[in-house]
């Protein structure tokens, strides 16, 4: 791509965010939007360090590396500039403001009284600041007897209904997906911010955005509440009995599992049928019976266990039908697919690395990653130097205060 087919510039470019967020779901968002060009410094406490920055685990899973990089922190903060300040003094007061003068978003995921407290919240901040985009993340929403209460990832799931909507439902239930309500949030984090920047180009006005874990969580089961809100009763599926035989996943003659996903089934029935060679399944009249389901699940686990995966998966793609592999994560981390549209290599003084590509593809402003996650403080100095316009004189004295902390 030449720089006249992208203009010379990224997605964002000109874009400055103060990311004032910890632990995984706010700093998601800024680390989007870095990818996307913007300029995102991060807000660091002197003296309350993000736990990500130490913490190693989560639910048993490991997030270090050979190198001794944390992968928690790592992921959410890559190709941001840290700024580490003493809020508690006034003087770093005054610096985040100045800061904020300067900037197009102020994001954050700090409970509403702590940013009172700092002199961070929305009343605040837009007086000094009328067109900025004040963008926070919360566990339950701006509303409601709960607003003010502190969540995490693993208790959304388990609130909001997601947790009791996957397995099976002859079994226990199932163990929350680590980090996925936090991921989504994030992401719908950076879309409602681009969304305020853009109203704020055809307006002029900033305004404060606000989303949650919940309201994440609600939108990933969008259809289960749609349905819920409309007086139907939603079940888990049943690999036995599961409505649709087409629809559901099975066991290979080699011990793998190979998913199905066909519907309406009435659709598929003849490919499907002529793929496995069945001669004495249900007709399509059959499909709709009673049972016929249920008669068909015990038909497919016979035949697929007649085959390995690998053959299944061949004869599916010759008759054109939607059979993929049931992959563990390690097992998808190495898939020619994923690894063609959503991998990112990149070399560095460590070695060579490889971190999750962008969801999204834009022919003419590609998103790309930007480099490691920063040292505490380790862009103090020039930021208040660039964006707050210190002088050298003025922050070796914030240094010598305590005001400020530097990496160096």
């Amino acid at each position: 791509m030449t720089a006249t087919e992208g203009g010379g510039q990224d997605l964002l470019t000109g874009v400055r965010v103060l990311d004032f967020s910890q632990f995984y779901a706010g700093p998601v968002s800024g680390r989007i939007l870095a990818e996307m060009g913007a300029e995102v410094i991060l807000l660091e406490q002197a003296g309350r360090i993000d736990p990500t920055r130490q913490m190693t685990t989560i639910g048993g899973v490991d997030f270090s590396t050979p190198q001794g990089r944390n992968l928690l922190f790592d992921g959410v903060s890559r190709g941001k500039k840290s700024v580490c300040i003493d809020l508690k003094t006034d003087r770093g007061r005054q610096a985040v403001y100045r800061l904020v003068k300067s900037s197009d978003v102020f994001h954050t995921n700090y409970r509403s009284s702590t940013l009172s407290d700092a002199g961070l919240d929305y009343p605040t901040l837009s007086q000094i600041n009328p067109r900025l985009i004040y963008s926070r993340v919360s566990g339950f929403g701006p509303k409601g007897p709960l607003k003010d209460e502190r969540a995490f990832d693993f208790a959304i799931q388990g609130f909001s209904g997601m947790m009791s909507a996957m397995g099976n439902e002859d079994g226990e239930l199932a163990p929350p997906l680590i980090l996925s309500v936090d991921q989504t949030t994030g992401m719908l984090g950076a879309y409602s911010i681009v969304a305020a920047l853009l109203h704020r180009e055809r307006t002029g006005f900033g305004q404060e955005v606000h989303t949650s874990l919940l309201g994440t969580a609600v939108q990933m089961l969008y259809f289960h509440f749609l349905s819920v809100f409309h007086g139907n009763k939603l079940e888990k599926h049943s690999r036995i009995q599961p409505g649709n035989a087409l629809r559901n996943y099975y066991r290979c003659g080699d011990g793998q599992w190979l998913i199905c996903a066909h519907n309406p089934k009435e659709r598929y029935w003849r490919s499907f049928s002529e793929a496995l060679g069945l001669k004495d399944a249900p007709s399509e009249e059959g499909l709709r019976g009673a049972g016929g389901d249920s008669e068909l699940t015990q038909i497919l686990d016979k035949v697929f266990a007649t085959k390995p995966r690998e053959e299944w998966l061949k004869l599916g793609q010759q008759h054109g039908l939607v059979f993929v592999p049931v992959n563990s994560v390690q097992e998808a981390a190495v898939q020619e697919q994923v690894l063609a549209n959503y991998a990112e290599d990149e070399v560095t003084v460590e070695g060579r690395s490889r971190s999750p590509g962008f969801c999204t593809h834009f022919a003419k402003t590609p998103v790309r990653g930007r480099g490691k996650a920063p040292e505490l403080g380790e862009h103090t100095e020039e930021v208040l130097r660039t964006v707050a316009g210190y002088s050298e004189a003025e922050v070796r004295a914030l240094k010598e205060e305590g005001v400020i902390r530097t990496s160096g």
